[in-house]
């Protein structure tokens, strides 16, 4: 890269006497405060941008001002005796312009996320769940978006930072009473797996600088009794009730009513069998990433076999 010296800027002499080299970058020295012009005609035009050169801690730095004719002279010169009073107090003004930029995008976090709705946190999860190693099953993924959808319809615009413990607790008395403790429990477990999940992500953590709110349904044991339902089929129902799924039309269906009575599976289970969970030649049928924890085999009887082999092959699910 050519250099020349040259003395006091002023317009013409940047017109007629800094042409640069055709092809190449030129710089230009003005001999004050360590102002430059740079001449570039690599790129089939001609750019003239002002720019600063000094040295600090032994070493040359070299910043850009501005643009010509956009920059004045006198606004270049103004520029670079302020960037030598720094450099001579020790300052590194490309230190500083780091630092501002960083303190800037600080901010502009900051404002997202206190802008953030829980939607947009909500969607941020289930987005973040989908690529993990242990993405949500679709059943669990299908109850988080009906979830938002009715649990949370009137939250779902509604800033993080506006979420307090005291809505945590009104709006789960008001879930038990419209959907029952099983539903309110899980509502806001979901709620609290999100905001978990806001809390430790840079987008949203500002907005929850308090922690999750969701915590204070644990510090007042607030979370509803679930007991668990006892109903069950007594001996002599049987034969009625076997008799009575005779009468479903849809052989997908009646498959399915009986594998729950045969298997002993969950109905969240059992829809979210695919067919490669099924062993024909080994007759077993594998759970995946059960209520329990983990994957579940049981063996497959002849009967419950001769059952599923008889299904269309519509989708991956068996009884989709």
């Amino acid at each position: 890269m050519a250099r020349k010296k040259l003395g006091l800027f002023d317009a013409e002499h940047i017109d007629k006497r800094c042409p640069g080299d055709e092809g190449g970058k030129i710089l230009y020295r003005h001999g004050v405060y360590g102002l430059g012009l740079s001449v570039d005609r690599r790129y089939g035009s001609t750019r003239k941008d002002f720019f600063f050169e000094g040295k600090i801690h032994g070493r040359t730095i070299r910043m850009v001002i501005g643009k010509w004719p956009d920059w004045t002279v006198e606004q270049a010169e103004k520029k670079a005796r302020n960037l030598r009073v720094k450099l001579d107090s020790g300052i590194d003004p490309r230190e500083e312009i780091r630092m501002m930029k960083a303190a800037a995008a600080r901010e502009a976090t900051a404002t997202k996320a206190r802008r953030a709705t829980l939607r947009d946190a909500w969607e941020a999860y289930l987005a973040h769940r989908a690529t993990s190693t242990k993405p949500l099953s679709p059943l669990t993924l299908r109850d988080y978006q009906t979830h938002l959808r009715r649990s949370f319809e009137d939250w779902a615009e509604k800033k993080l930072v506006a979420i307090t413990e005291g809505m945590v607790l009104a709006k789960h008395k008001a879930l038990l009473e419209k959907s029952g403790a099983a539903q309110a429990n899980q509502a806001m477990r979901y709620l609290r797996a999100v905001l978990n999940f806001a809390s430790k992500s840079d987008q949203y953590a500002i907005a929850l600088g308090g922690g999750n709110p969701v915590r204070k349904l644990t510090q007042d044991k607030a979370w509803a009794n679930v007991r668990p339902k006892k109903m069950a089929l007594r001996r002599d129902q049987l034969r009625t009730w076997w008799e009575a799924t005779d009468h479903i039309d849809n052989l997908v269906a009646r498959t399915y009513m009986r594998f729950l009575l045969l298997s002993g599976c969950r109905r969240e289970e059992a829809l979210s069998l695919r067919w490669e969970d099924l062993d024909f030649r080994w007759a077993s049928i594998a759970f995946r990433d059960t209520k329990t924890g983990g994957d579940r085999v049981i063996p497959m009887t002849r009967h419950v076999g001769k059952m599923l082999a008889q299904l269309p092959k519509y989708n991956p699910w068996v009884f989709g």
